[in-house]
């Protein structure tokens, strides 16, 4: 690897963009945000702290710009399940991390106690106030057959990997004292929410620094 890798984490990080964002009415991974887009602003994010970054989403030139490996669904239909297991299946790295393209605040502090707990433990969800968050998390690229198992009886819920892969859950209080404000896990699946968003907007490029 380069000196443009150095300090960077030996893992890659999968970006969730293949939602139908029924909800929101339009592709949400393209909403404006920071004079860019919401998916721009986390690949962003997640080079800065990655060595490879990749995207879960069928290809097509609207993604073409991001300068990321683009890994279609090999098992279509089936949610953010077949996003994880698209991404698990291409990866370069064994340590994974999953995050939905609709969450741009990722702690950088949290993401790195995180893969310090993955190579540990393997599979690390973190819990923040409304629950386990299993599109915030690592997963291993060895888990891919399990993954697999999931989707062929039919069972299509993320929340189901937590416990199948026996992963490590942090506990809330932990997170909390990295990313107290809970900015991590912020998404945006509607209207309202993506104003709230906006109105609400933290920026992690900085250390905590708030827009307005």
């Amino acid at each position: 690897m380069g000196s443009a890798d150095e300090g960077k984490l030996k893992a890659t990080a999968v970006v969730l963009a293949g939602g139908e964002s029924t909800r929101m009415g339009r592709n949400k991974a393209f909403l404006p945000l920071r004079g860019r887009t919401l998916i721009v602003v986390v690949v962003e994010a997640l080079r800065m702290l990655f060595r490879e970054v990749i995207v879960s989403a069928n290809p097509g030139p609207e993604y073409a710009s991001l300068g990321c490996r683009i890994v279609p669904d090999a098992i279509p239909g089936k949610g953010p399940l077949s996003g994880i297991h698209a991404g698990l299946a291409g990866a370069g790295y064994e340590h994974v991390f999953i995050c939905a393209c609709d969450m741009p605040n990722p702690s950088p502090s949290l993401i790195r106690m995180m893969h310090g707990r993955a190579l540990r433990s393997g599979t690390v969800v973190p819990m923040s106030a409304r629950g386990l968050e299993p599109l915030f998390a690592f997963y291993m690229k060895s888990s891919l057959g399990r993954v697999e198992e999931l989707l062929s009886a039919g069972l299509f819920g993320v929340h189901l990997l937590p416990g199948m892969l026996g992963a490590e859950v942090v506990p809330y209080s932990e997170v909390a004292g990295i990313d107290p404000s809970g900015a991590s896990f912020t998404n945006v699946n509607s209207p309202d929410e993506y104003e709230r968003l906006i109105r609400d907007e933290i920026d992690f490029s900085g250390p905590g620094a708030r827009i307005s």
